[in-house]
């Protein structure tokens, strides 16, 4: 105690240390954003930008001393996105409109939460007694913080926990009014979706030789990329059929193709330090699943009225899915 806190106590006397602002530090984030928009009588646009950046309040690479080889965990996050409009109108019977938008994320967290090798659980533990900063005949084992479960909170530092992001999504639309009671509507989209997530404990983090757990190093990896394309095509045609009487008939047929890829790999028992993939593990294992789906919908529907005021509606759908098997008769 006198050599970790500086304080002479005297047996069964309790004292109090405050060791919340060893903890943290002051933290910083940052935005920054961009956009520009014009056109003329034919080309519209809007485009937009933005940047954030953000270092947390933790406080881990000041808590320790530095490791050769090692790296602290940090709470750091890292978003950009980028918007795109565009409206053209090449003629007066024709609209077109493109939207496009892409995003990114990058984010480091510590392992945390309800968890048994999470930092500040395990900060939560600390037992003033029992931290201790040389080996000796009262400290089998450096523990600065005298935390007393499954690691030291220096050892819980090095664990790396990475998660990131790509997300794009584009659209198309094209209007054609041929006539002014006719209208013609098509529009394409795509979304791609890309996720990773990451896990480390280095070769050697066990750097207090307290915890046991994949002391030669672990890692898990998890990526999966979703894919969705979309297409929508319509028609309507407005009529008066008399002084009292309208009609409206819509046509339409509609279809995605949604798709979901996952792979994975978990690797421990590393040859040595610096080696930071899956392949290097002794025990490696690899994961991978793979799914699609299919669907295409057409219906119509005529829609009569009377003076505004009363209306009669009659319609039908059509929809095949490719959940519904080989088997499935669609006509």
């Amino acid at each position: 105690i006198k050599d970790r806190w500086n304080r002479d106590v005297q047996l069964f006397q309790p004292f109090v240390e405050n060791l919340i602002p060893s903890y943290f530090q002051t933290g910083y984030h940052q935005a920054y954003s961009l956009s520009v928009t014009g056109g003329s009588d034919r080309v519209n646009y809007f485009v937009v930008g933005r940047i954030q950046d953000e270092d947390g309040p933790i406080g881990f690479n000041d808590m320790f001393a530095d490791r050769p080889g090692l790296k602290e965990t940090n709470d750091e996050l890292r978003r950009s996105q980028a918007t795109a409009n565009v409206v053209i109108t090449p003629i007066e019977k024709v609209r077109v409109g493109v939207n496009t938008m892409y995003a990114e994320l990058k984010e480091t967290v510590p392992n945390n939460g309800n968890n048994i090798y999470g930092v500040f659980p395990n900060l939560t533990q600390t037992f003033l007694r029992l931290a201790c900063t040389e080996v000796g005949p009262n400290c089998p084992k450096v523990n600065l913080y005298g935390t007393n479960s499954f690691m030291t909170a220096n050892e819980g530092i090095y664990q790396q926990t990475e998660v990131e992001t790509n997300h794009f999504i584009g659209s198309t639309n094209v209007n054609y009014t041929p006539v002014t009671s006719v209208k013609l509507d098509a529009t394409f989209g795509v979304d791609f979706i890309n996720e990773s997530q990451t896990f480390f404990r280095p070769f050697g983090w066990n750097v207090d030789k307290y915890t046991t757990a994949n002391v030669e190093g672990f890692r898990d990896v998890d990526e999966v990329r979703r894919r969705v394309l979309t297409a929508d095509f319509k028609g309507s045609w407005d009529k008066s059929l008399g002084d009292y009487v309208t009609s409206t008939f819509l046509l339409g047929t509609q279809g995605f193709l949604s798709q979901r890829t996952s792979r994975g790999g978990t690797g421990n028992r590393f040859p040595g330090p610096g080696l930071e993939v899956v392949g290097a593990g002794a025990d490696p294992t690899v994961t991978e699943t793979w799914e699609r789906n299919t669907q295409v919908g057409a219906y119509l529907q005529e829609q009569v009225g009377w003076k505004d005021w009363a209306f009669f509606t009659v319609g039908g759908r059509w929809d095949a899915n490719s959940a519904f098997g080989e088997s499935f008769q669609t006509g």
